[in-house]
């Protein structure tokens, strides 16, 4: 192996996918960056300044670790259900982010992940509630 090349990542899309919501949880994001082919590609909805398409382990950490400070919430989400398929996996998880006077704003969210060889290619997230997640990173950012 090379000195620059990391090493794959044993498994199918349910397995990447379960080891990348334990690397988010810890907020490993050596763990994370590992998880991801080189041309990984994470899209993320919706009209605010953590929307958009990310490119890459770096990107996709940099933008989770954003993520992961605007939130406000210690709180990791919680696994509702998975679904394997394959090479692709879908998480359903709660998640909590805390709005602007401090309560506690309850959302769903469907993470899917496509595999190959081993490693993620493509990350999608659908909220349950796209606009308030505008809102609130709209404001916080």
């Amino acid at each position: 192996m090379a000195a620059n090349e990391r090493p794959r990542a044993s498994g199918g899309a349910l397995e990447l996918l379960q080891r990348g919501l334990q690397a988010l949880g810890a907020r490993d994001w050596e763990a994370l960056r590992s998880l991801c082919d080189d041309d990984c590609v994470w899209r993320i909805p919706g009209r605010n300044p953590l929307a958009g398409k990310f490119i890459g382990p770096d990107a996709i950490v940099a933008r989770f670790q954003l993520m992961a400070s605007t939130t406000v919430s210690d709180r990791p989400a919680q696994v509702v259900a998975l679904l394997d398929g394959q090479a692709y996996a879908a998480a359903v998880q709660q998640n909590t982010v805390v709005g602007r006077d401090g309560s506690e704003l309850p959302f769903t969210t469907i993470t899917l992940v496509r595999a190959r060889g081993g490693r993620l290619v493509e990350v999608q997230n659908f909220p349950s509630d796209q606009y308030m997640l505008d809102e609130l990173w709209s404001d916080r950012l």
